[in-house]
């Protein structure tokens, strides 16, 4: 090496002085690059003498043992990874980690293992990992953005789906409770409002279309939409269509569409059974009562096939004390849909809703230190 660097100097010392009586001192920067590519390569990596350890394993599926091919083996906290063959084998130069180490394995339609690892148990056999097969959801067909089948990717505006799965994973009561899960939507005054399109206009309604099914679902007193009356049980999946799209639908699209749709019972007769109960807690210096004050509900559906009609019946009782003097409430409801001609291309579709409210009303408190008291000299 030392050899090399000083013919490297005689040679740039003897082109600098030629240079200068020929005017050739192009040469000189060349042969500088030349010897310091040459040091470079003679100097040992701060890294080369770290020992290494072959992992030599195998990615199979658990229930069958078959390889499992294009799964990506990843090591925790580290840059290190690597894709399996075609018979699931495959092989990585691991530094030296000590005792710790951790193999996370990714595949698309198997679960997402890790697995811890000893390098210098492994080092002299071959590691074998079992993935278990699982099922995930790929995007579906809207129906809402452009009135015809379109995968949310290529809809004109922007759509977000909340699948019926999601919906009972939430554990809502209401669909006013599921909606604000999807992006840009919220609530304002009870009114539902995509990306600021509403804003807050009590009496007026809000300018967000709702469906059901593709039917516009008609506004109560003041324009409001009663989410307690849409289904919840037998939803298929919601489909939210941000942006204006009076286009389609009518100045009443103007902040946006949402399309509730319902599963039909192609699979035979379902019956699903739904019940909730909580507790209000109330902190004990504004207590009011010695009672347990509560909140209860319970749904009941059933839906099935009837010659060439699809109908679904549902019934549902919810009741809640509130967490205020003069906050009780007692709803009951009934919903039933009928489908004639379902698998036609025009089905003849019938709704009808029924729904019975006892509510109370809390008008003003009592004082600043009993603010959950009816002031009952102004009742």
């Amino acid at each position: 090496m030392a050899a090399a660097v000083a013919m490297g100097r005689q040679v740039l010392r003897w082109r600098v002085h030629r240079g200068a009586s020929r005017g050739t001192t192009r040469a000189a920067p060349r042969t500088a690059a030349v010897a310091l590519l040459a040091v470079a390569f003679l100097v040992p990596s701060p890294t080369s003498g770290q020992p290494t350890t072959t992992l030599r394993g195998r990615v199979v599926v658990a229930e069958t043992g078959e390889g499992v091919s294009r799964a990506q083996v990843l090591v925790r906290s580290t840059q290190l990874r690597t894709y399996t063959r075609e018979d699931g084998g495959f092989e990585l130069e691991l530094p030296d980690f000590g005792d710790h180490l951790h193999l996370v394995v990714v595949a698309a339609g198997f679960r997402t293992l890790e697995h811890p690892v000893d390098p210098l148990a492994v080092s002299t056999s071959q590691l074998t990992i079992g993935l278990e097969r699982t099922l995930f959801e790929v995007p579906g067909v809207t129906v809402t953005a452009n009135r015809g089948n379109a995968q949310p990717g290529e809809a004109p505006v922007s759509v977000a789906v909340i699948g019926g799965d999601e919906l009972r994973r939430r554990d809502v009561t209401s669909l006013d409770e599921a909606l604000p899960y999807a992006q840009g939507v919220t609530f304002n005054a009870g009114q539902m409002d995509i990306r600021g399109a509403s804003g807050i206009a009590r009496g007026v309604g809000s300018r967000v279309l709702m469906l059901v099914d593709g039917h516009r679902v008609l506004g109560g007193v003041g324009s409001a939409i009663d989410f307690g009356m849409l289904p919840i049980l037998d939803v298929e999946r919601i489909e939210i269509v941000k942006g204006p799209h009076s286009t389609l639908f009518g100045t009443n699209a103007m902040g946006g569409v949402v399309n509730v749709i319902t599963r039909p019972p192609i699979d035979g007769p379902r019956t699903v059974v739904r019940g909730y109960y909580g507790i209000y807690d109330t902190p004990g210096e504004m207590s009011f009562t010695e009672e347990r004050l509560n909140m209860q509900g319970l749904q009941i559906q059933h839906a099935r096939r009837i010659g060439s009609a699809d109908a679904t019946v549902m019934f549902g009782r919810e009741g809640s004390d509130g967490f205020r003097q003069n906050g009780d409430l007692q709803r009951w409801r009934m919903r039933a849909k009928t489908v004639f001609g379902a698998e036609s291309l025009n089905p003849l579709e019938l709704f009808l809703s029924w729904k019975r409210d006892d509510a109370e009303e809390f008008f003003t408190w009592r004082s600043p230190e009993r603010p959950l008291e009816v002031d009952h000299t102004k009742l």
